[in-house]
């Protein structure tokens, strides 16, 4: 079996085999996130820009080949049919790991089964301590060298980040226990690109944290940061920035640099200018706001610059938008935007509330996920949504207190590639044509209120919900 994964593996591009050898970082039966990987695979440098693909979708394509060969399983399977996350059989893994020790290229240490001494300098460090009570430290290791250092749990047992003086990759995983305290010299480390702090009760960040100016991802999922530390304006490499509904920092339009950018909240407190300087990150490809805004603020000049804002990222590079509320409703006039985003692949604005779709919206190309709230669905929203060429994903969410004006018709000639259907709203007549939605697998329905005859024909669904 051995010798049969090893053809397998021998197979592979350089590139496809270095990333396959970095999945011996994660622990065993880990659920490795598909965008957490990519990510981590783009910081170490392991991809190459093929033709006029970015990083990201080149690095995204050698992670589903390498599900095509069967190398890694995928675990979670997105509307689009492709995998959002993954794990490593255990013969692979026995495999990857043999050869990373043979050529030094990943040290693990912390798991009884794979605690691992190299006899060479450290380049990427590997440390397990969750749940294990009786651990070996790697306080006798050589730290000097190391470049990567992922450290999944309890953090107390591992070496200041002053004995790392050459870290470029540091990613903190599950660590509950992580204090402000272990974070105290991460200014210190000059050449840090990368950093992830997940599952942590950290609420701050290090007021130096702008001395990081080769610094070009940071993940803060699951802290407790809603404030930034003013200097993080002064990250100009600063390509990623992820949080969990922090708010925006003040000189924003600095960081020219940034492609993604979420979950930022937007209340009483962001201003006018700030929003104004939002929509001059040109670069900025994925995008989330949590919008959390008292009655007065959702005045006309307020929301204006707001849409504005997001109007010049849609024609610029933006591929991903999504806009949430805390449960106010809110009236955003997106029909203002002068050019539809031709780029965009993904908007969610369902906990919006439109008073009608969009003109522009007819002409969105490229849109394969859409999740709307409007005051009323109607038919004419059905004919401009059904008429999306690519569309696989629509979730549709209107008032409760919309009043329907005529039954709903789901012609055979709309929605021709939709794979998923989620209708919220009050009907009156929900009627499907046959052969209606040919590709459809997955359908919900919650209609309420008024009488209802739901008649469809429809091809195999792998779910159908009617919620009254």
């Amino acid at each position: 079996m051995e010798r049969i994964l090893s053809l397998s593996y021998n197979d592979l591009t350089l590139q496809l085999k270095t990333c396959l050898l970095y999945l011996s970082m994660y622990p065993e039966d880990y659920e490795v996130q598909m965008e957490d990987l990519v990510r981590r695979w783009i910081a170490e440098r392991f991809v190459k820009v093929d033709g006029g693909k970015n990083l990201f979708d080149t690095a995204k394509d050698y992670f589903y080949e390498l599900i095509n060969r069967n190398m890694i399983q995928a675990t979670y399977i997105n509307y689009d049919g492709q995998a959002m996350a993954c794990r490593v059989h255990d013969m692979i893994r026995d495999l990857i790991i043999s050869k990373a020790v043979e050529e030094n290229f990943i040290t693990s240490s912390g798991h009884q089964t794979h605690s691992l001494v190299s006899q060479h300098k450290i380049r990427r460090l590997s440390i397990d301590y969750r749940g294990l009570e009786n651990v070996k430290t790697v306080s006798s290791m050589v730290t000097a060298h190391v470049q990567t250092l992922g450290v999944f749990g309890c953090t107390d047992q591992v070496p200041p980040l002053s004995e790392f003086p050459t870290l470029r990759m540091l990613a903190l995983d599950r660590s509950e226990k992580l204090e402000i305290g272990y974070l105290k010299n991460i200014t210190k480390l000059c050449l840090l690109r990368y950093l992830r702090i997940e599952g942590s009760c950290i609420t701050e960040l290090p007021e130096q944290i702008g001395d990081l100016q080769c610094l070009e991802m940071l993940d803060l999922y699951g802290t407790g940061i809603r404030e930034f530390p003013t200097s993080i304006v002064q990250l100009l490499q600063l390509k990623l920035l992820l949080v969990d509904g922090a708010k925006l920092p003040h000189g924003i339009g600095n960081m020219q640099g940034l492609e993604e950018l979420s979950c930022i909240t937007v209340d009483d407190s962001t201003s006018i200018n700030l929003l104004q300087e939002l929509g001059g990150l040109t670069r900025m490809r994925i995008l989330g706001l949590k919008l959390c805004m008292s009655a007065h603020k959702t005045s006309t000049r307020y929301v204006d610059k707001l849409v504005s804002s997001l109007g010049r990222l849609g024609s610029s590079q933006l591929e991903r938008l999504s806009v949430k509320t805390d449960g106010r409703l809110i009236d955003i006039p997106f029909g203002s935007w002068s050019s539809p985003p031709c780029l965009l692949q993904e908007l969610i604005t369902s906990d919006l509330c439109l008073c009608r779709i969009p003109d522009w919206m007819a002409s969105m190309a490229n849109l394969t996920c859409l999740q709307i709230g409007v005051n009323q669905v109607t038919q004419e929203t059905l004919l401009v949504l059904g008429g999306l060429p690519v569309l696989l994903s629509l979730t549709l969410n209107a008032s409760q207190n919309a009043e329907p004006k005529q039954r709903l018709v789901v012609s055979n000639n709309i929605f021709r590639c939709l794979k998923r259907f989620l209708l919220y709203c009050e009907v009156g007549l929900l009627t499907f044509e046959a052969g209606a939605m040919p590709k459809l697998k997955h359908s919900n329905f919650r209609l309420w209120r008024s009488k209802r005859n739901l008649r469809a024909s429809l091809p195999t669904l792998a779910s159908v919900t009617s919620v009254p």
